[in-house]
């Protein structure tokens, strides 16, 4: 049997969720943008039919890019607090579904789901990274893809192209060379 692992962004898909949910009593927002992420989820199942699937969160703690570049991530808008305060719930009602969340103390997600994809890649399994991160782009392969989940579309190499002006392994060059401005919004990926 050939693994095909979803590999959810869950901060990505949680904030994204939340942002768009109209709001209203603070309890009522988090109910309503909780069971909106859970349906969100039980699509990407449903429409991708992995026979692996995990959410990963970012670690406690400062990471490693904390110690070198202490900044890191400074300008972000904060998550908030009944948000922060109700992750333990989305993993509850992820685990409800069949879907196991994972994350480390000190490693951000995005190095856990990059771990992940290749691994299955390199093992002769395809990913599928559910993100609308275009920093995941760098991986995009025969075996892995990324997937924007809400504008229902691939970021395959022809996106990468167009956006990019180079494909998915010259991504780092780029932007090593060019830097990658902040985001706009939380919600927003880098670049967009």
């Amino acid at each position: 049997m050939r693994i095909v692992f979803l590999v959810v962004d869950g901060l990505n898909l949680i904030r994204r969720v939340y942002a768009a949910t109209p709001e209203g009593e603070a309890s009522a927002h988090f109910d309503s943008a909780l069971g909106a992420t859970v349906q969100s989820l039980r699509r990407a199942l449903a429409g991708h039919s992995p026979t692996h699937a995990v959410v990963v969160f970012d670690g406690a703690g400062p990471t490693w890019r904390h110690e070198l570049y202490a900044d890191y991530k400074a300008g972000r808008k904060p998550m908030p607090d009944e948000l922060r305060a109700g992750l333990d719930r989305y993993r509850e009602a992820f685990s409800n579904v069949g879907v196991s969340s994972v994350g480390k103390p000190g490693i951000e997600a995005d190095d856990v789901v990059a771990t992940l994809a290749t691994g299955v890649a390199d093992h002769d399994g395809r990913a599928i990274i559910l993100s609308t991160d275009t920093a995941f782009c760098q991986l995009i392969s025969e075996r892995i893809v990324v997937r924007d989940h809400f504008q229902k579309r691939a970021l395959d190499e022809v996106y990468v192209r167009d956006k990019f002006g180079v494909g998915p392994e010259r991504l780092v060059d780029l932007w090593a060379l060019a830097g990658s401005p902040p985001p706009t919004s939380p919600a927003s990926p880098a670049w967009a």
